[in-house]
């Protein structure tokens, strides 16, 4: 899975989608990652003012990477 342009949609649909991949439901995954449920359904949605920590802890327990480069590279 690979998202180019990252949103805070995009994101959160990234996270959805990795979630049902690894068959967790929204409480396990929250359970794992130390943060509330209502959170995560917050940062699935795309809201918008998530706590970076807490989305790089989420993408860690998805066992997702985040990669920064130059645009067009």
């Amino acid at each position: 899975m690979e998202f180019k342009t990252l949103t805070p949609l995009t994101l959160g649909r990234a996270v959805q989608e990795r979630r049902s991949e690894l068959g967790l439901t929204q409480q396990q995954l929250a359970d794992q990652a130390f943060v509330s449920r209502h959170w995560l359904i917050d940062l699935e949605r795309g809201a918008e003012g998530a706590s970076i920590g807490k989305v790089l802890m989420v993408l860690h327990v998805l066992g997702l990477d985040t990669v920064l480069r130059e645009k067009g590279v």
